[in-house]
């Protein structure tokens, strides 16, 4: 820590440490349940759909459930998914766990 740095700043970082000390040994679900808690309607969170997030998807829509607490989630289509049977696979799920998952296409200016 630097000689500049104020109390604040270094009560913060501690503060800090401290969180990541206590989330360093618990399950997954517990901090996307921290995280959701935490930031309330100030996270947003993006998914391409494979494997990890589908299931950070699934930890959400657990989490929503018990706090009734849903982040913004979005997916930024680029085409290069496996077609029209991905964006079909990935619109039941976003219905199956009643999340607003917001499927943005991105337009290319190439």
């Amino acid at each position: 820590m630097s000689e500049r740095q104020s109390t604040a700043e270094r009560a913060h970082e501690e503060h800090l440490r401290e969180i990541s000390s206590s989330l360093e040994s618990t399950i997954p679900q517990e901090v996307v349940r921290w995280a959701i808690e935490t930031s309330r309607d100030r996270l947003t969170v993006a998914t391409a759909f494979g494997a990890e997030g589908c299931c950070l998807s699934t930890m959400i829509a657990q989490v929503r459930d018990a706090t009734l607490i849903t982040p913004d989630i979005f997916n930024l289509n680029i085409g290069m998914a496996l077609g029209r049977a991905n964006g079909h696979r990935n619109g039941l799920m976003a219905q199956r766990q009643c999340l607003g998952i917001v499927i943005t296409p991105v337009v290319s200016s190439l």
